[in-house]
């Protein structure tokens, strides 16, 4: 069975008969929050008498979301003929891109296509191929682009990033 407290004039007498009473861990809680309580009263009274205390700015940051400065991109496919496929050729259908002139901007930009890889490599699992967009493909926004290292087959439908440099303008 548990042992009672209660609230007394002087503050917690133990194992009293009262009917006032809770049990052990809510009384050493309310005994914890009485001295905190105290103390910020101690020290309400010594500021009234003039003793100053220094406030420490805290530097609100901006909770907005990070600028991603990259152009989404779907590797679609390799470019191909009706018997033959090349590899070194990618076919990526740029977001919000659905035509030639829209496309052209895109012509010398860097694209990455970005992987998990099982082992630890420069202290990292993720690895990246680079190309760089080469040509339009169609009157669809549909663009070309060449890599470092062809593509697998496996990054078909994968997002690829299409980032903003090297600018032209």
């Amino acid at each position: 069975m548990r042992s009672k407290y209660y609230i007394g004039s002087q503050g917690w007498d133990v194992k009293q008969s009262c009917p006032q009473y809770i049990n052990e861990n809510d009384c050493f809680n309310f005994q914890i929050k009485k001295q905190q309580r105290f103390q910020l009263m101690k020290g309400q009274v010594e500021q009234q008498k003039g003793a100053t205390k220094t406030v420490k700015k805290v530097k609100t940051t901006n909770k907005k979301a990070p600028v991603r400065l990259w152009v989404k991109a779907v590797f679609t496919g390799f470019r191909r003929s009706k018997v033959q496929q090349n590899e070194n050729q990618a076919l990526l259908k740029i977001e919000h891109v659905n035509d030639v002139a829209s496309s052209r901007f895109y012509w010398g930009k860097r694209v990455a296509y970005i992987y998990k890889a099982h082992s630890l490599k420069n202290n990292t699992k993720f690895r990246a191929i680079w190309g760089r967009i080469s040509k339009s493909h169609g009157s669809n926004g549909v663009v070309t682009a060449r890599f470092g290292r062809n593509l697998p087959p496996r990054a078909i439908g994968s997002t690829l990033r299409v980032f903003l440099y090297p600018n032209r303008a």
